[in-house]
């Protein structure tokens, strides 16, 4: 607990797009926030918020073993440990079946979903209060401050309003997730006694659907009738 009196929350990534959603959420949440982020600026937040500059790249940043140290020295000190909960992907499976469960190895096939990966096996080993979630694509409102990499449907509202000819695939399949319903689960996993530590959950949308099929969506067409 800090000083305040308010339960105390670090998120890791905080100018990110899901983290400045979870952030937000957070602070009106009567959580006290700390961020960290690699940007040239913070992004602003309402609420008990503070930066931290994180400079760190590649695996440093998708696998925590100096945050897990530095956790691990105050549950020494504290003797407690408290829950992490970790985003994680869907890039974990290598796409070769439909419908993967959580139970099943994963085999990342691209450097991100191989740090993902990487960094779940360090958390199981090391962190037993934890929960792993694995998005899928995540959708949803243009974040308070843009990211550096436009999201899907961010990326296809811009070339439909710039009428820019675009190709998609149609034989990478997931099941996008509302950024909105990410946060809920986060908030609900911070509530005391709803937590199960040591889960790790499957995390998408009900619609399994390829890069196209979404394109088609955000245009308002069928698949016989673009625009």
């Amino acid at each position: 607990m800090a000083s305040s009196g308010k339960p105390v929350v670090l998120v890791t990534g905080g100018s990110g797009y899901l983290g400045q959603f979870i952030v937000q959420a957070l602070a009106k949440a009567n959580f006290q926030v700390a961020f960290t982020y690699h940007s040239t600026a913070a992004p602003s937040f309402d609420g008990d918020v503070q930066a931290f500059w994180d400079p760190d790249t590649a695996r440093a940043v998708n696998v925590p073993t100096k945050l897990l140290d530095a956790l691990s020295q105050h549950a020494t000190e504290h003797g407690s440990h408290p829950l992490f909960i970790h985003l994680s992907t869907d890039q974990v499976y290598d796409g070769s079946k439909s419908d993967w469960k959580e139970d099943e190895a994963g085999n990342a096939v691209n450097v991100y979903g191989k740090t993902k990966l990487e960094a779940e096996q360090v958390i199981q080993e090391r962190w037993p209060n934890h929960v792993i979630l694995r998005s899928s694509i995540i959708y949803g409102p243009q974040s308070r401050m843009p990211v550096s990499r436009a999201l899907f449907l961010q990326f296809v509202a811009r070339q439909l309003a710039e009428e820019t000819p675009t190709s998609f695939f149609n034989d990478e399949f997931r099941n996008p997730v509302f950024v909105d319903d990410i946060v809920s689960v986060v908030l609900r996993l911070l509530q005391p006694g709803t937590t199960q530590p040591g889960r790790l959950y499957n995390m998408g949308g009900p619609e399994r659907l390829s890069r196209v099929d979404m394109a088609v969506k955000i245009c308002g067409c069928d698949k016989t009738h673009p625009r």
